[in-house]
């Protein structure tokens, strides 16, 4: 069961269905259109052989301005399955009767997620609720390993727990980063005015979560102390209109969704990624074509981030805008000085599908 499925989860849904398949089992994915923030990222896949496409869930509320739960409250989507692995959150309603009625309906439960409570700050409610939703599913499948471990620790058995370690395809977008010629790059900066050595790059949904407004402040700051630095932006968002200003005056180049040609560009052209709100799978991308990422002290980030090792894929500031823009400038003096860049191991989607169909066999007993 997915929300919806964006562009980035193709690949790995591509690959998990083969490994299932060679295993004897069919696998298809439930899931919506796009809502809320994610309908702005402008990423959302509507067909594959394996989707079967739904309506939106219902939202319910149990007062006015009350706790807020959604779900279709019925199992008509997967009633002919014989398991089915959503999303751990305490809010849904699916999963909350799904494993209420397990036992009378023998169908396994697992749930999959970041699990580490990492992206927002813990509610001793929501928490509760979700270790008990772990406790009575079938099998935990966690984002990264320090996922797995907080399942372990809040009393899950290792043998019902699997570390998927989340990735993306990462294949096409080496290759595209590979095959850029000096030519390409320089026709690229002639177009939007952009000084080599000054160009930073943004890769991902622009909505809150990544602090848009807080980027903006920034990128007043490094706008006034040197005009020549620019930002690349690939991604879409319901924070678009954010970036207005930096765009009219010159400092921001909006470049739309990103896919891997466009991302291996801005990735050879700039000096790093920055994004000081939560980053997630960006932290693949980086590694893979060896670019470093620029952050601050923030604490909400998704578990991705501890593929990155501080002060070699990654640099913090201190939480503020103007410590953000001090760390971008002086940045561009660091790059000057050792412009060697080299892409690092990372997990591949190839890894996470073989993770993934493990668990679920483990799921079913296989």
């Amino acid at each position: 069961m997915q929300d919806y499925v964006p562009r980035y989860r193709v690949p790995f849904f591509d690959l998990l269905v083969d490994r299932l398949g060679d295993a004897g089992l069919e696998c298809v994915i439930v899931a919506g259109p796009a809502s809320n923030y994610n309908a702005g990222r402008d990423d959302a896949v509507d067909s594959a052989p394996w989707l079967r496409q739904v309506g939106h869930p219902r939202e319910f509320f149990l007062w006015n301005n009350g706790p807020r739960f959604f779900g279709y409250g019925t199992d008509r989507h997967w009633r002919d399955c014989g398991s089915v692995v959503f999303g751990l959150r305490g809010a849904s309603v699916d999963l909350n009767l799904e494993l209420i009625r397990k036992r009378t309906r023998r169908r396994k439960v697992g749930v999959w997620g970041h699990l580490s409570r990492s992206v927002n700050p813990p509610n001793a409610i929501d928490l509760a609720v979700e270790r008990w939703q772990m406790r009575q599913s079938d099998h935990v499948f966690a984002y990264t390993q320090r996922g797995a471990d907080q399942a372990m620790a809040d009393g899950i058995p290792c043998s019902k727990v699997t570390a998927v370690v989340n990735s993306i395809e990462t294949e096409e977008l080496i290759a595209e980063h590979d095959k850029l010629k000096a030519a390409d790059l320089l026709q690229f900066c002639n177009i939007h005015a952009l000084a080599p050595g000054k160009i930073f790059a943004f890769i991902g949904g622009l909505d809150a979560s990544k602090r848009i407004d807080f980027l903006m402040q920034a990128l007043d700051i490094v706008w006034s102390l040197d005009s020549d630095v620019k930002l690349l932006v690939a991604g879409r968002g319901a924070q678009e209109d954010t970036m207005s200003r930096a765009v009219g005056r010159g400092q921001v180049v909006m470049l739309g969704y990103g896919g891997p040609a466009e991302k291996a560009l801005i990735c050879r052209l700039s000096q790093a990624l920055v994004n000081p709100g939560r980053i997630g799978l960006v932290a693949v991308d980086a590694l893979a074509v060896g670019i470093p990422i620029l952050t601050t002290s923030w604490k909400l980030h998704a578990p991705e981030y501890e593929y990155l090792e501080q002060g070699v894929d990654v640099f913090e500031s201190v939480d503020s805008p103007s410590e953000f823009a001090h760390l971008m400038i002086s940045h561009l003096s660091l790059q000057a000085q050792f412009p060697q860049r080299f892409a690092r191991d990372h997990p591949t989607i190839s890894r996470m599908a073989h993770n993934f169909a493990d668990g679920v066999l483990e799921m079913l007993g296989r």
